[in-house]
């Protein structure tokens, strides 16, 4: 090989060096930018996870502590109706009354919706006819209230399945309430409650006779704050609630509505995987 080959060689490897070097110190410098990033964004997690505690703070305590001077008002309007008033103090008195219940719910559902935002998941047996018949209780004043009969048929041999029994009663009261409210209320109607078990999990249907759902809307029902329409009473938070709840227990839940009705599947698998808590936000 010539003097001037190796000269060039010499060069182009020298050249290629300084090539390598300079990409070395771009990549070093890109890997400080990052390592920056990623301890601004480890930083920037910290501060929004402690905001976000704060605020479930905030909203727990909020929706507790405005119920109880909720709950005196009520009992000043009661006071009200033993005394004598005029038909238009009545008629005031009514629409009063009427805004303290609808208080009461929206301060209720806030307060679920504290339970399931606090991702906390505390699984153990559960009894499933047992939960289902505390939870029909609890519902009866409501469905008497509204004309509706609700039907359930308990599980044999005490059947039960792992997984958290607050959350599962969110489901349950959130999805049942949702059917006795939403409906005709001056005839008598029905909520069909029908219950599978596997060695899988369990399929809930919870069936009503009411208006249905609109299938345009019917994929935003679980939205937060989400109402079809301006006539639509609760909180818009009811369908949102029990689909995190679902969500957190690793389930699923969908919906079938025509004019005759609407009927949600609920399936709550029967163990829980506590690793993949994180995934169901």
């Amino acid at each position: 090989m010539s003097d001037v080959n190796i000269h060039n060689l010499a060069e182009l490897l020298k050249k290629r060096e300084q090539e390598l070097n300079e990409k070395q110190e771009e990549l070093d410098s890109q890997r400080g930018m990052l390592s920056i990033a990623i301890d601004e964004l480890v930083k920037n997690n910290e501060i929004l996870k402690e905001r976000n505690e704060e605020l479930q703070q905030l909203l727990y305590q909020s929706s507790h502590s405005l119920k109880s001077p909720i709950s005196s008002i009520q009992g000043i309007i009661q006071l009200c109706g033993y005394e004598p008033l005029s038909s238009t103090l009545k008629e005031y008195l009514t629409l009063v009354e009427t805004k303290s219940i609808h208080m009461v719910e929206i301060l209720n559902a806030l307060s679920s919706l504290s339970k399931v935002s606090a991702k906390e998941v505390h699984p153990q047996l559960i009894d499933i006819n047992s939960t289902f018949n505390k939870c029909l209780i609890n519902h009866a004043p409501l469905a008497e209230k509204n004309l509706v009969t609700i039907n359930y048929q308990p599980l044999i041999n005490n059947a039960s399945i792992e997984s958290d029994p607050d959350l599962f009663c969110e489901i349950l009261r959130q999805i049942i309430n949702n059917g006795l409210i939403f409906r005709n209320v001056s005839k008598p109607g029905y909520l069909n409650i029908t219950t599978s078990l596997t060695s899988k999990g369990l399929v809930i249907k919870i069936e009503d006779d009411g208006d249905g759902i609109d299938p345009l809307i019917s994929s935003h029902v679980y939205e937060m704050f989400y109402r079809g329409s301006e006539k639509s009473g609760g909180s818009g938070l009811g369908l949102y609630i029990s689909k995190k709840a679902v969500d957190l227990l690793q389930g699923t839940i969908s919906l079938t509505s025509t004019r005759q009705g609407t009927i949600f599947e609920i399936y709550l698998p029967n163990s829980f995987n506590a690793s993949s808590t994180d995934d169901a936000y």
